[in-house]
């Protein structure tokens, strides 16, 4: 394939038998993909281990099949891949086939777009997806990360065989049968956001909602006017930087930036969603 963009130059030669290097991919990292997102300058291509897929089956008879393939890039970042109909058909039946579990997944030409404020990736009509693919670039990126986004139940990758990281719980979920396990993850807070949270003042004691009982606070639990109320919320991370509209108790914006290890519990509903969250302590 030869690709034209706005900066090609074309000259004419006089030499023969000149000599086109070849190349079967142009890899972009996630910093390019961001550069190039809503721009249709390049179809880019990219790489990475392939965490999970969520199959949407038609609905309807105008409805489309899709397929979403979640995929851990090499800078660790989790980027979700759209793909559609001939195409979808065409991994289902490949990743059918495949009893490996490190997959390692290249997808060509494919558009990087916006989705409420994040980058999203969706196939084109020129769109390739290969599996585990015999390529020199596949070898390479297994040999530059000997911890796959692979675990076994009881087995972590890391230095510190206690901690696990957001790739390998994925997989986790992806890869084992339906159960409760905990693990422990260090991970750095980089925003704080508070639409999809929620907070009360809660007792002491039952940790139920307090109502508000003429000036005092209740618990419907103890039945004590003088019960101790204590802040309960709820707040999710994200890693984009927060904008400071909404507000939030002090020593919640303190974590932001800052690095913590919090016992994530993987639960039924975890292997049965299709947006992950987790409740960490």
């Amino acid at each position: 394939m030869i690709r034209f963009t706005d900066a090609t130059i074309l000259e004419e030669t006089v030499e023969e038998n000149f000599l086109i290097p070849s190349e079967k991919f142009r890899l972009h990292n996630h910093s390019d993909l961001l550069s190039l997102m809503d721009k249709i300058v390049v179809l880019p291509d990219m790489i990475g281990f392939l965490c999970k897929v969520d199959t949407s089956a038609p609905s309807g008879a105008n409805q489309s099949k899709r397929e979403i393939l979640h995929i851990c890039m090499e800078e660790g970042i989790i980027l979700r891949l759209t793909i559609w109909d001939a195409l979808a058909d065409s991994f289902a039946t490949k990743f059918r086939e495949i009893d490996e579990k490190n997959i390692v997944i290249i997808a060509t030409s494919i558009l990087p777009k916006s989705f409420g404020g994040k980058l999203c990736l969706s196939a084109s009509s020129s769109t390739k997806i290969y599996l585990n693919g015999d390529f020199e670039v596949v070898k390479d990126f297994r040999a530059r990360h000997n911890v796959h986004p692979e675990i076994k139940d009881g087995e972590s990758k890391n230095n510190d065989p206690n901690e696990y990281s957001i790739a390998e719980i994925l997989s986790f979920i992806f890869h084992e049968k339906e159960h409760v396990k905990e693990f422990f993850c260090k991970a750095k807070i980089t925003e704080v956001i508070l639409r999809n949270g929620w907070n009360y003042i809660s007792c002491s004691k039952y940790f139920r909602k307090m109502e508000k009982a003429n000036s005092s606070l209740n618990c419907s639990n103890c039945n004590d006017s003088h019960s101790v109320g204590v802040l309960r919320l709820e707040v999710e991370g994200e890693d984009t930087v927060q904008d400071g509209r909404d507000r939030a108790p002090t020593s919640i914006l303190n974590i932001v930036e800052k690095t913590y290890k919090f016992q994530v519990k993987v639960t039924p509903y975890n292997f049965r969603a299709k947006y992950q969250s987790f409740t960490v302590s």
